[in-house]
């Protein structure tokens, strides 16, 4: 997740990078965005920005020495020279569009954090150990089943981590029992650990 994050938030950082200040900061936040977590997001923008900077600083000498070899060997030595003294001063720039994409990184990852805790403040919970049907973590205040699979996916959010770094799905499903309601869910964590987690959906089974 980490190399997809910085993987998009540089391509931002080409398109947005003329925009002073804004647009490297976007493009670290769009960063951020991909990877949740304040950390995380953080580290994806100052990459996003750092690899831009350095591909600059490498590629301008070489562009400046290509076209110096258009005027003979003098001016190669030139164009050689000349790219090398704009690649130092564009390397330089790495610094920038490393901090403010480390700023728009940690802003993009803190909405995730901001949203998960969104969605658990409009669910409520009756928590147990969920490891089974008798202590399932039961799930109450939500409208419909959209809002109750968010809020499950937010309370694994809270407990384990961000999903897709810290934790899998392996797989979901359904469980009737009686009169009640159950989501089985089982993940992998990111030490290879297996978790199944159970929640009782009985409050919004059936609503849309």
């Amino acid at each position: 997740m980490l190399i997809l994050a910085v993987i998009v938030g540089y391509i931002a950082m080409l398109i947005l990078s003329p925009i002073p200040v804004l647009g490297p900061i976007l493009a670290g936040f769009i960063a951020g965005l991909i990877i949740g977590g304040i950390r995380n997001g953080m580290l994806a923008g100052f990459l996003s920005g750092t690899i831009e900077g350095i591909l600059a600083g490498i590629m301008l000498p070489i562009i400046g020495g290509l076209l110096g070899s258009l005027f003979g060997g003098g001016g190669t030595i030139f164009g050689g020279l000349l790219g090398a003294i704009i690649g130092a001063g564009i390397f330089l720039t790495t610094l920038y569009f490393g901090l403010l994409g480390l700023v728009g990184g940690a802003l993009g990852g803190l909405s995730d954090h901001e949203k998960i805790n969104l969605e658990n403040e409009m669910a409520k919970y009756i928590e147990s150990s969920g490891e089974s049907i008798e202590e399932a973590i039961v799930i109450l205040e939500v409208k419909n089943e959209d809002e109750g699979a968010r809020a499950e996916y937010s309370y694994l959010a809270q407990k384990f981590g961000i999903r897709g770094k810290d934790w899998q799905l392996i797989r979901q499903g359904f469980i009737p029992s009686g009169s009640r309601q159950y989501d089985k869910i089982e993940i992998e964590l990111s030490d290879h650990t297996r978790k199944t987690i159970y929640f009782d959906i009985t409050s919004f089974f059936g609503k849309f």
